[in-house]
């Protein structure tokens, strides 16, 4: 009896970097499957290694290239009508979409805005409508996690915008100014609203703390929060140190961490924030304390100031098209100053 009790701490390092594994690969999977290349041409667009023939290179044809849209590595600079001009983080090039992710046009920031001149002259582009939601993706993840969600949007009368982000490659602080600086050459006055996943809340409550105001005209009007870390996430601060998190993650996991977290504010326009539950004691995920969707606890989404609270019975990855999600969503955006009416939430 003896000796195993004393065999028995030999076996915990085995069993904590063994569970850090299997966390930091639930976490980097997803990121995985959304970047994987659905042909030979758009994999080599949007891969990290992906070689410019030319840097001074502009437009090759009129004719359209498919690419996958920046599922990782691309920042979108600006918008309209459904078209983009995006920038690769690691290259520094530039290139216009169209709605259909289709490249019409790659090189330089003058020349592609020259093409995107060119093609919203030929296709006479105005902005689509004055109700504009910017849906932000978590950590690892991409623009194509909002499928469900982006459509319900669209049917009830939104122009929506799935952003890209490099989540992955910056800090807090630079994917806050990314989004402002994008914000800021929106046309048409728009009334501006937001659905984030997880990261992406963190990245909007920084963008409101460091940029209050825009010179456009634009309006801030509310934010949906569907499983945010918003008092910071304590699977960051177990997996901090362990080098495929580190690697794969980035700098801002340093930004998750409670003690940084805690130094944000709370946004300054009304919003609303959406838990993943088990609705059980446990929870999902055995680190985590209390009830959780696998990834963040329920009691890291909640923040003071929010207008409502919603679990939903769906794990992290899947939580943003549950049907509920979707129809608090539409609800929360689509009353006027009555942001809980109708909603079936528990208060804080």
């Amino acid at each position: 009896m003896r000796q195993s009790l004393q065999q028995k701490p030999s076996w915990r390092p085995l069993v904590r970097w063994t569970t850090r594994l299997a966390l930091a690969a639930a976490l980097v999977v997803p990121t995985l499957a959304e970047a994987a290349p659905s042909s030979t041409r758009q994999g080599a667009e949007d891969a990290p290694g992906a070689k410019i023939e030319s840097r001074q290179r502009t437009q090759e044809t009129r004719a359209a290239w498919p690419t996958l849209g920046g599922r990782q590595f691309w920042i979108d600079r600006q918008y309209l009508a459904g078209w983009r001009i995006q920038q690769n983080v690691l290259t520094g090039h530039f290139r216009l979409l169209d709605p259909a992710d289709r490249r019409h046009a790659w090189g330089n920031a003058s020349d592609v805005a020259a093409a995107f001149a060119e093609v919203r002259e030929a296709e006479r582009l105005t902005p689509k409508a004055r109700r504009l939601v910017v849906l932000l993706h978590g950590w690892g993840r991409s623009r194509a996690m909002f499928g469900d969600l982006g459509d319900a949007l669209r049917a009830a009368g939104y122009d929506t915008v799935r952003l890209s982000y490099p989540s992955t490659q910056g800090n807090l602080a630079q994917h806050a100014a990314d989004l402002a600086a994008f914000l800021d050459r929106l046309e048409g006055r728009p009334r501006v609203s937001f659905v984030t996943h997880s990261l992406g809340a963190m990245v909007l409550r920084r963008m409101l703390a460091d940029h209050p105001q825009f010179d456009n005209g634009i309006a801030l009007d509310r934010a949906v929060l569907i499983a945010p870390p918003n008092q910071g996430a304590e699977m960051a601060r177990r997996l901090q140190g362990f080098p495929l998190f580190d690697l794969l993650g980035g700098p801002v996991g340093a930004d998750l961490l409670p003690v940084n977290a805690a130094t944000l504010p709370a946004p300054d326009i009304p919003f609303i924030v959406i838990a993943g539950a088990s609705g059980t004691a446990e929870g999902w995920n055995p680190l985590l304390p209390g009830d959780d969707d696998g990834v963040v606890a329920v009691a890291e989404t909640r923040l003071a100031g929010a207008e409502a609270f919603l679990p939903v019975p769906a794990i992290h990855t899947f939580i943003v098209n549950h049907p509920r999600s979707i129809a608090a969503c539409l609800a929360f955006l689509g009353k006027d100053r009555r942001p809980t009416a109708g909603l079936p939430v528990s208060g804080e």
